[in-house]
């Protein structure tokens, strides 16, 4: 009779167990907007990154919470548009965001969770070549075709094309690693620069 108890009394704590939510308040609680989900950074913050703030504060290093004021830059409501005077090279805008996450890639399904709170901050500045910019005039300037940049060298009539890229530059961050529950570094590659490329056209 006892023996039947205890099988009862386990079976019943089994099974109290295993329905109950789950307590990992964790990478498991974000709720990763859709717009997160593209590989890259993301500076939306997800429903749920609040609660890991506690975690995240307690393994922060004292050597990081004194280094918060060299990183704590501004940031910009709008993007900043590259001045019109450049722009026969390529225009561009540069953006000052706080980045929350971090997504490997469309093949990958791993998200880095960057350090984003009041003890420590990590804004992060982006640049990217504009595909048309306007000018105070009003006036559009397309960005397409064989000669994106530098059309008054007349690139096309030496066989050659010119191309706005940007290029990109490697920046550590601190993200919080959620199994150990600790502050690890990760070097990214970060859009840092939009240049006129030129090359022949059939390369």
């Amino acid at each position: 009779m006892a023996m039947s108890s205890f099988v009862t009394f386990a079976t019943v704590l089994f099974l109290a167990t295993s329905n109950a939510a789950p307590t990992d308040d964790g990478i498991n609680v974000l709720k990763v907007p859709e717009k997160c989900k593209q590989p890259g950074f993301c500076s939306v913050k997800p429903a749920g990154y609040d609660e890991l703030v506690k975690k995240i504060d307690k393994a922060l290093p004292d050597i990081l919470k004194q280094e918060f004021e060299d990183r704590d830059k501004p940031e910009t409501e709008l993007p900043k548009v590259s001045p019109e005077s450049d722009w026969h090279n390529c225009p561009y805008e540069t953006r000052t965001e706080s980045m929350y996450l971090y997504h490997h890639g469309e093949n990958s399904t791993k998200i880095d969770i960057i350090v984003q709170t009041k003890l420590f901050r990590q804004r992060v500045e982006v640049v990217q070549c504009l595909p048309k910019a306007t000018r105070s005039s009003g006036e559009v300037v397309v960005v397409s075709g064989d000669e994106q940049c530098f059309a008054d060298l007349g690139l096309s009539r030496l066989a050659m094309k010119s191309e706005c890229v940007t290029s990109t530059a490697q920046r550590t961050l601190y993200i919080f690693d959620e199994e150990k529950e600790k502050i690890v570094q990760k070097a990214y590659a970060v859009p840092a620069c939009c240049s006129c490329r030129v090359s022949y056209k059939n390369e």
